[in-house]
């Protein structure tokens, strides 16, 4: 058996030297600058063709200073905050600190910790380490390293900036953020991705999900509260990402799946909607005592601003209205699929041309509400 190993795409300003140890280099730190540099090292094997592995080690260089390494995994503690080992002594779990007060070896209150599963490991990006800064950024730190500002967003909770360290090369992870401030309609997760800012691309191996939470206390990763999407008023973000995929800012399968990215909103945010009416399948409405049903219809809109004061019916051609008495609107509140009699929005007397006024506006919940109109019948 052989192994290659290629250290290539380590910084160019480390000179590295070989010893008789296969996999093993040095480099003599003192001939560095102050400041971070990655380690990074291919290795195929003979007998496993077509294969590569890759690992990535962050070295921080700074004169005077030692940087321990308490668990020897090549990230000073400093950026590598709290590892915790499970009970069998496996795979350590990292947990990093959001809040700059809080110093994350010491953190006993446990608020603000951006969380990954136990088979991974999140340690500080890019961005946040040559900003001087925990896993939470700002956009301006994005600017002042890359350049390129999302000019057409904002980001009202922040940024994060970390890398995930998989089991395996092209394996997902999922990751919990806390956010400093609840989730605001309109919210959309968007990656900044060789050289641009993108919207998080959402497939069967990349998702995003919120959960109620509190501020800065989250569920673990995978817990039952997380909800597909943003809602607003959420405080916790969960992200399952994949390793090389459309959200891996390295773009490659090797392990180490690289952010920043961040909950946005537009600048011009105008929330948008659309009303679909939908085929009755049966008229009766057992619930409302006898009443009929004449209309199903859902409306879909991309924000919770959204609010229904009134709304305007219309029948053509003309009907016959002595048998009539009157029109109500029910609305699915619980979003549970049935209508209730306790959902009833608001009723009034037939006409062949009406405009229902409601006397308490209706909010809308971001997704999709659904609405039925009755009419009582003599």
């Amino acid at each position: 058996m052989f192994n290659y190993f290629d250290w290539r795409g380590t910084d160019p300003g480390i000179s590295l030297s070989t010893t008789n140890l296969a996999g093993v280099v040095t480099f003599d730190p003192s001939a560095l600058g102050e400041g971070f540099y990655n380690l990074t090292v291919q290795v195929t094997d003979d007998q496993l063709p077509g294969q590569v592995f890759a690992a990535r080690y962050l070295v921080h260089i700074k004169s005077g200073e030692v940087a321990r390494d308490s668990d020897l995994d090549g990230i000073p503690d400093l950026y590598d905050a709290m590892n915790s080992v499970d009970e069998q002594h496996m795979i350590p779990t990292l947990i990093v600190s959001l809040d700059p007060e809080i110093v994350p070896s010491q953190s006993s209150s446990g608020e603000f910790l951006a969380q990954s599963e136990v088979s991974t490991k999140i340690v500080l990006g890019e961005v946040a380490r040559k900003r001087g800064k925990r896993l939470n950024i700002t956009q301006d730190d994005v600017v002042q390293v890359h350049g390129q500002p999302d000019g057409n967003y904002n980001y009202p909770t922040g940024l994060f900036d970390f890398e995930i360290r998989t089991a395996n090369a092209g394996d997902t992870a999922t990751v919990v953020l806390p956010l400093k401030e609840a989730l605001p309609s309109g919210a959309r997760y968007r990656k900044f991705m060789s050289g641009t800012w993108k919207d998080f691309v959402i497939n069967d191996k990349n998702k995003v999900y919120s959960a109620p939470g509190r501020r800065g206390f989250c569920p673990a990763p995978n817990d039952v509260a997380y909800q597909v999407g943003l809602t607003r008023g959420h405080y916790c973000v969960q992200l399952t990402i994949e390793d090389g995929g459309a959200n891996d800012a390295d773009g490659s399968a090797n392990g180490t799946i690289v952010d920043p990215s961040g909950v946005a909103t537009s600048i011009n945010f105008v929330p948008t909607f659309g009303v679909t009416n939908h085929p009755l399948i049966n008229k009766s409405f057992s619930a409302g005592g006898g009443e009929k049903t004449v209309m199903e219809f859902t409306i879909d809109s991309d924000s919770s601003d959204v609010v229904m004061d009134s709304i305007s019916l219309a029948t053509s051609p003309a009907v016959n209205a002595t048998n009539i008495s009157r029109v109500n609107l029910y609305y699915d509140a619980n979003m549970n699929g049935v209508f209730e009699v306790s959902e009833k929005v608001t009723g009034l007397i037939f006409s062949n041309d009406l405009r229902i006024d409601l006397s308490t506006p209706l909010g809308l919940v971001s997704g999709r509400n659904r609405f039925k109109i009755t009419f009582d019948v003599q």
